[in-house]
């Protein structure tokens, strides 16, 4: 009798455990085929000053509510230091940037753009995500990408194949009332995170079971 209350628990615990936000996937991803981008040429991402403070925004959709974990973009270093670059991620108003909802961190450094101007260099730079902030709604919402440092030059690398979408741009290095750009070339990257499952109600009351169950094993056992 006990292994059978038992079992019920366990499967009850396993039904509302599957109910709960699985590990990091790919949101969102202009990536191609193994994580293949076009590293013959992207936009610039440049700090103020002779270059510009040149700020790219790209646009990306979630279809459903996520934790964003983090952000993944092709870069390749064109100029300057090892400077890391800004990432935000941005509300969209009508297709137009709104306002900053979170900050990313870079994690690791960006590899040279071209090496001996023969070898292909950029690379997958992950940049991370933490905190309330990275909990977002369905819907649309803009990438930014912003270089501080006014002696650097990045490249945020096309996409595989080159198909274009909304552009966002600005200058100065700040990121945001940027203008969007139509049908520009699309630049690679990639949003990680796990969507957030909302429970059915058949777990809960499975789960308040198992619960219940547990607590009158538990109970008999003192009295026995």
């Amino acid at each position: 009798m006990k292994r059978a209350a038992l079992a019920a628990l366990f499967l009850s615990l396993v039904v509302a455990m599957a109910s709960l936000p699985a590990s990091a996937d790919p949101l969102f991803t202009t990536l191609g085929p193994l994580n293949s981008f076009d590293a013959t040429g992207g936009w610039s991402v440049s700090g103020p000053g002779d270059f510009g403070g040149v700020v790219e925004g790209n646009l990306f959709t979630l279809t459903s509510a996520a934790t964003v974990s983090d952000a993944v973009l092709a870069l390749g270093n064109v100029f300057g230091s090892d400077s890391p670059v800004d990432v935000y991620i941005e509300s969209d108003n009508g297709g137009s940037l709104d306002s900053v909802l979170a900050s990313l961190t870079q994690v690791g450094t960006i590899p040279p753009f071209l090496i001996d101007d023969e070898l292909l260099g950029s690379g997958l730079i992950t940049f991370t995500c933490s905190g309330v902030a990275c909990d977002l709604a369905a819907g649309n919402y803009w990438l930014v990408a912003v270089e501080t440092d006014p002696s650097t030059l990045q490249s945020w690398d096309f996409i595989y194949n080159d198909a274009t979408a909304p552009l966002a741009q600005g200058n100065s290095a700040i990121p945001t009332g940027l203008t969007v750009i139509p049908d520009s070339a699309e630049e690679a990257f990639q949003i990680d995170g796990s969507p957030v499952a909302t429970p059915e109600p058949s777990s809960f009351l499975l789960l308040g079971s198992g619960l219940l169950g547990l607590a009158g094993l538990v109970k008999r056992r003192l009295t026995a």
